[in-house]
């Protein structure tokens, strides 16, 4: 195991601005989707997007490769920033995480434990 893995500076997250435009934005385009988004912020970490949501549904709802890649396409847009589908994560803001666990497992489609 190469010592410069262990010795990684912990990433900063910082808040996305403008992310409620790019909600806006896909109101027009993905009115479903935006939907689901409308309050919500998003938090850059790592090179990943962390998109909080109010409830499990709407994390499940977003986890969706097409929706994600909407998403990305929409801040690509608006922003100029640029996420891969696979770089975004919704997440749920309740501070519930057992419940966050149970969609995570849902979505993977395992209900394997380490």
């Amino acid at each position: 195991v190469p010592v410069t893995e262990k010795k990684k500076p912990a990433g900063r997250a910082s808040s996305l601005r403008g992310f409620a435009d790019v909600v806006k934005k896909l109101e027009a385009s993905e009115p479903s989707l935006a939907s689901f988004m409308i309050g919500s912020t998003a938090v850059d970490r790592d090179g990943k997007l962390y998109i909080n949501l109010d409830n499990d549904f709407a994390v499940l709802f977003l986890s969706n490769d097409e929706r994600k890649g909407a998403i990305s396409q929409t801040i690509a847009e608006v922003l100029g920033k640029i996420y891969d589908k696979n770089s975004i994560v919704p997440v749920c803001s309740d501070g519930s995480e057992e419940e966050f666990d149970a969609v995570d497992e849902l979505i993977d489609g395992e209900t394997t434990t380490v």
